[in-house]
């Protein structure tokens, strides 16, 4: 018996030690743990203060962090969204005015960000490099528990609003972000679906803040808000990857421990919301466009909803509502509908909405009660498609299996818990819904219900609603006085800076990614990547020199034609896509028809998929051609609004000689042709886009390449060698097309009060290492204390776009002219001032630069697509080496070498802005309006 006893008592012993002893060394005790494939989730509680910590363990090379703290709206000041901005103007530990860009700068990652909704405020971040990931894990906790905002105004003013009387300007960061929001008519549409339906609780107020009450916030009433939310059990830490669990829980608790727990709760605030609003239908006058309006239908899931069943309602509406062989979805191409649907499922009753957009006002009423009509019927009409729901299933898991070898997978995983958290959803939904869709093998029919039974239904009608900005420095109540005391005290406070640590440099190279194999073949040559991928990829470049200029647009049509039509195709096998682009040559330039095809490595035979594409277009009805023509016109249209720095750069495209101009033609040029072609209600284009078809397909000069695992037979190219042998010899000819190029400032007029401006500098030589540093260099040094801090703007930096061109740009800014004069002066940056010690900090971001570009750190499949680019270009992968060794030998010297030569191209530069003002100030310009 004695004996038992002494041996329960060693096993007793050994199995404490080794039992996890986080309760003694870092104040955290591990309360759960549960495996999910490849995933341990470990929950630790520090039980005085009510903060949980959760690590998803992984072999992931990536290493995430993200903190989520409840911030509930309470006003449309958007005082949740400054503090985001404002914990990162510095800390007690990190007392930089621009703590977070110099972390940016110095520490490379593949996400850094802070984001706040209409609920919750969180601060993530991502890298692969283990030094890099515990800075910045200091500086977030840092930021978060110990900001300087607590100790001066400074960063408030700076981020939210202040005046500067001797210039009378406005300035802040947050409010002017927040006057270009506004004329975003998405944005739009989302918020008046919140304010109706969550009338009288945190949902109704503007989470970002409205322009004419941002200055209306007291930092008295800044700090409150913050202290009122910024505790540790109204936070969660989420982290991630295969990374020292007890090195990050003792920094957590180092900061924990400072908090007076006697002063605040130990519980989370709750978020739950007891009722929508009983007005079903509202007039509402909110839209920045004045000449259309808006109709949104909008169900709200009322009841308990769980993640499974919003994934599988989801999957269910893709099927039956969304796609093109949907009875709903034909009713509504056939009357001439363009609709999109949406999902607002960051609320406690997610809301599921389609909306009509771009409506005259005397059709608004006849479109609303079509669509109350039409969801009546469907009920009715709805025939169980097992091949459709296969499909839908297939591509999901497909989508899956992508998120799962994300570089940011450790973020996704975060937000799902923190939304879990915040709407009394499954914290574990992540893993959920994975392995719900993994087993799932047909759609539940009755999940509709949910939708047409359950659901509480709205009506909105937006109609165009002059949102006037008032006089700001009237709205915040303060003396000039005041303001030119902030100014002076907000500029003397932005020259604290302090240098962070640097990390090892030579660590930060990256050495192996995939190199593809150049095969000569009979009538093409060909690329062949092998990596270690479970996804496969084949693209295709045939020589479009050969078709004639005034055919052009039809090709450029043909292209997004295909890859539309290629997204119907069933059973689902993978994603098609096609691109008009061009190459530089020696003398001249390569234009070409880019196709690409990725699937699962079972799937092989693309040539096959291929000429399934081709003759689902061919069979597609007119009334598909033109709606797909409406679509597109539409979307090039919301484009040049949401994407500002893509459409400004596609139009300075056009200073950089003959392939410049090719390219150029497929921004403005292209939107006038379609519409044109919409506004003349001609069915002719549609015979021309089918004729490209029969002119485009050769093999001359045509270049296959494909990405494969590492052993096995290409099966993949001997697809596409079958049908190339096919085609006919083309000569493999340079571009020889001519286009008129307008001269000047390219300037495109929008609704928003604020602006945006690009100039695209052309490098004809090259660019080299060295013009990454110069890139991140300006950005730190100048351009963003300059124009963002100083000016107000929401962003400028200066960036590589591929290896000729470096662009510079200011982003929701309160007044470009101001901005490019101080662009034009950024040469003076250069000088013989530059630091050693700032140049080494600028190098580390420069070496992230050339990573996110060519993908380095990215998927197999991701890599090898940027080594063909780089092949296509004339140059070798080792181009990529050379550029990070480049960048780490440059000295302050060969910086300031770079001078005369960055000032000449930034003279030659082409610019492009966009804006509402008069453009009296430009001698030489062009307007665009889309």
């Amino acid at each position: 018996m004695k004996n038992k006893l002494l041996f329960k008592s060693i096993l007793f012993f050994l199995v404490c030690l080794a039992l996890p002893v986080y309760g003694k060394t870092s104040g955290f005790r591990e309360i759960s743990k549960k495996r999910y494939d490849a995933d341990c989730w470990h929950t630790y509680r520090h039980d005085a203060s009510g903060l949980e910590v959760i690590w998803i363990e992984n072999k992931d090379i990536n290493k995430a962090f993200t903190i989520g703290v409840k911030t509930p709206t309470v006003d449309d000041t958007g005082v949740n969204h400054i503090i985001e901005h404002t914990v990162f103007t510095g800390s007690e530990k990190y007392p930089s005015s621009s703590v977070f860009f110099d972390a940016s700068e110095a520490y490379p990652s593949t996400y850094m960000n802070a984001l706040t909704s209409g609920d919750m405020t969180i601060f993530p971040f991502s890298t692969p490099y283990l030094s890099c990931y515990n800075h910045l894990r200091s500086i977030y906790l840092d930021a978060v528990f110990n900001p300087n905002l607590l100790r001066q105004p400074y960063g408030f003013y700076e981020e939210g609003f202040h005046y500067v009387p001797e210039e009378e300007r406005s300035s802040g960061v947050v409010y002017n972000e927040m006057k270009g929001a506004y004329s975003s008519v998405d944005r739009a549409v989302y918020r008046t679906l919140r304010k109706s339906i969550y009338a009288d609780s945190h949902y109704a107020f503007d989470s970002g803040g409205a322009p004419n009450a941002i200055p209306t916030l007291s930092y008295d009433a800044f700090l409150e808000t913050y202290k009122r939310y910024y505790y540790p059990g109204n936070m969660k830490i989420i982290v991630y990857g295969d990374l020292p669990i007890d090195e990050t829980l003792k920094d957590i608790l180092s900061y924990v421990e400072k908090v007076d727990l006697t002063k605040g709760p130990k519980e989370g605030i709750d978020l739950r919301v007891q009722e929508t609003s009983k007005i079903k239908q509202g007039t509402y006058e909110v839209l920045p466009n004045k000449e259309k309006g808006c109709l949104v239908k909008a169900f709200v899931l009322k009841e308990d909803v769980t993640a499974k069943e919003l994934q599988q309602l989801d999957l269910w509406m893709s099927a039956y509502l969304m796609s093109p062989q949907a009875y709903f979805q034909n009713m509504l191409m056939s009357n001439g509908i363009h609709a999109k649907w949406l999902k607002d499922d960051d609320v406690p009753y997610p809301i599921y909405a389609i909306a009509l957009t771009d409506l005259p006002y005397e059709k608004m009423e006849t479109y609303s009660k079509l669509l109350d009509r039409l969801f009546e019927e469907v009920p009715s009409h709805l025939q169980k498609n097992i091949f459709l729901e296969q499909d839908i299933l297939r591509e999901a898991k497909w989508i899956m299996d992508k998120q799962e070898t994300s570089n940011n997978r450790g973020i996704q995983v975060a937000q799902s818990i923190l939304d879990g958290w915040a709407h009394q959803r499954e914290e574990n939904q992540y893993f959920l819904l994975r392995e719900q869709l993994k087993e799932m093998t047909q759609l539940d029919r009755k999940i509709s219900e949910l939708l047409f039974k359950q659901a509480e239904q709205y009506t909105l009608k937006l109609l165009p609603g002059e949102y006037e900005i008032e006089s700001p420095e009237t709205l915040a109540n303060l003396q000039i006085a005041e303001w030119t005391n902030i100014y002076e005290a907000i500029k003397a406070w932005q020259n604290q800076k302090v240098n962070l640590e640097a990390v090892d440099l030579e660590s930060l190279v990256v050495k192996d990614y995939v190199t593809p194999k150049r095969i000569q073949k009979q009538n093409y040559w060909a690329l062949e990547t092998r990596a270690e991928t479970d996804l496969i990829r084949s693209q295709l470049y045939l020589n479009t020199s050969h078709i004639p200029q005034e055919d052009l647009p039809y090709l450029y049509l043909y292209s997004y034609l295909l890859e539309e039509s290629a997204k119907d195709i069933t059973p689902f096998s993978g994603v098609i896509s096609s691109q008009c682009t061009a190459y530089p040559l020696k003398e001249g330039y390569w234009p070409c028809f880019k196709l690409s095809i990725t699937t699962d490595a079972k799937e092989q035979e693309h040539g096959v998929l291929f000429e399934q594409a081709r003759r689902y277009l061919q069979v597609r009805s007119d009334s598909w051609y033109q709606q797909k023509l409406i679509e597109f016109t539409l979307n090039m249209k919301g484009a040049s609004q949401n994407n500002v720095l893509a459409t400004l750069s596609y139009l300075s495209l056009g200073s950089e000689g003959e392939r410049g101009a090719y390219l150029y033609q497929q921004s403005y040029p292209f939107y006038l042709f379609c519409k044109n072609l919409l506004n003349n209600k001609q069915k002719e284009w549609i015979k021309e886009v089918k004729a490209i078809d029969q002119k485009l397909y050769h093999s001359g000069g045509t270049i296959l390449s494909t990405t494969i695992p590492l052993k096995g037979k290409n099966k993949v190219a001997r697809s596409w060698e079958k049908r190339i042998e096919t085609w006919d010899k083309v000569p493999n000819l340079k571009g020889n097309y001519h286009f008129e190029i307008p001269s000047g400032t390219y300037v495109i007029y929008h609704d928003a009060p604020v602006d945006y401006c690009y100039i695209r500098l052309h490098y004809p030589e090259g660019i080299d290492g060295t013009d990454y540093l110069l890139a991140a260099y300006l950005t730190k040094h100048y351009f963003n204390p300059e124009i963002r801090v100083r000016m107000g703007a929401y962003g400028a930096g200066c960036q590589i776009y591929d290896l000729q061109t470096l662009g510079i740009y200011t982003y929701r800014d309160p007044d470009y002219q101001n901005s490019l004069s101080i662009i034009k002066q950024s040469g003076k940056c250069l000088s013989s001032e530059i630091g050693e010690e700032a140049l080494e900090l600028s190098k580390a971001e420069a070496l992230n630069k050339v990573h996110v570009q060519y993908k380095l750190l990215g998927s197999p499949i991701e890599q090898s697509a940027t080594m063909e680019h780089l092949i296509l270009w004339g140059k070798t992968p080792q181009i990529v080496l050379n550029l990070q060794k480049d960048i780490i030998l440059s000295t302050p010297k060969d910086l300031c070498n770079k001078k005369e030569y960055y000032e000449n191209r930034l003279n030659e530069g082409k610019t492009a802005i966009m804006t509402q003002k008069k453009c009296t100030g430009e001698q030489n310009f062009t307007i665009y309006r889309y």
